[in-house]
């Protein structure tokens, strides 16, 4: 039964017309009709629904297991140079946009468009193109960081850094994470970061063949949470099917 009233969500939501908070009573439920099939049915529909929970439950561990592993990647080597972040990156804000001209869907000729909390949609106008880690500077989860690719806005929200010194794009993007930069933030209605405060933050730069060597591990166990992503967004779907199949 629970497995079943999952999927009715949107018929559940359709029994009432009310065009504020919608809410259900007991004389709707008891009036909505369900499917009852034999008892041995319904054990065969649960054994099937369980084994697809139980791919979600793996799923989930593989994502939580490979996050962590990320973690110890980056800490694995013990020969690197401390440097300012200063030093190592040159980190610049974008430039500003109206909101009315980002658009929540691409028509086919936008450019993705950041701010200080990841993508906001996309615009007609680009700021720079390649790979560059964008770093949040403005709001509530200021210190985030984003991995842009190709050409894209970046808005005056949003720190664009660009190596000094060797480094691999996709390690300093990771090492940026590492720094866990929110704690440098400033005000409390409106927190913030500094440009000027967070170049004095240290950073531990690894070699450039250690550095690959670690992205190499990393896009390994990034595969692994991508697929593992697949399972838990296919989850939902093999369940109805299941359940076509008997019903």
């Amino acid at each position: 039964l629970a497995y079943f009233l999952k999927t009715q969500k949107e018929n559940l939501e359709n029994l009432t017309s009310n065009s504020g908070v919608k809410h259900i009573n007991m004389g709707m439920l008891n009036n909505f009709k369900i499917p009852l099939p034999p008892l041995e049915i319904q054990e065969e529909i649960v054994k099937e629904c369980q084994k697809v929970d139980d791919e979600v439950l793996k799923a989930n561990e593989t994502i939580g297991q490979s996050k962590v592993n990320i973690i110890l990647a980056m800490n694995s080597s013990s020969e690197y140079t401390p440097m300012k972040l200063g030093d190592a990156c040159d980190m610049k804000a974008g430039k500003f946009v109206s909101a009315s001209d980002i658009y929540d869907e691409n028509d086919g000729n936008m450019y993705p468009c950041f701010g200080g909390n990841g993508q906001r949609g996309y615009t007609k106008t680009f700021t720079h193109e390649g790979i560059y880690p964008l770093i949040g500077r403005q709001g509530a989860l200021c210190g985030n960081i984003t991995l842009a690719e190709g050409k894209f806005h970046a808005t005056e929200h949003a720190v664009a850094v660009t190596p000094l010194v060797d480094m691999d794009i996709k390690w300093l993007y990771h090492q940026l994470i590492l720094l866990n930069l929110n704690q440098y933030a400033t005000g409390t209605a409106q927190p913030g970061l500094s440009v000027t405060n967070i170049k004095t933050v240290s950073i531990q730069v690894s070699s450039l063949e250690i550095q690959k060597q670690i992205v190499s591990k990393i896009e390994f166990l990034e595969n692994k949470i991508s697929e593992a992503k697949k399972v838990i967004e296919s989850a939902k779907e093999k369940k109805e099917a299941i359940l076509r199949s008997y019903l």
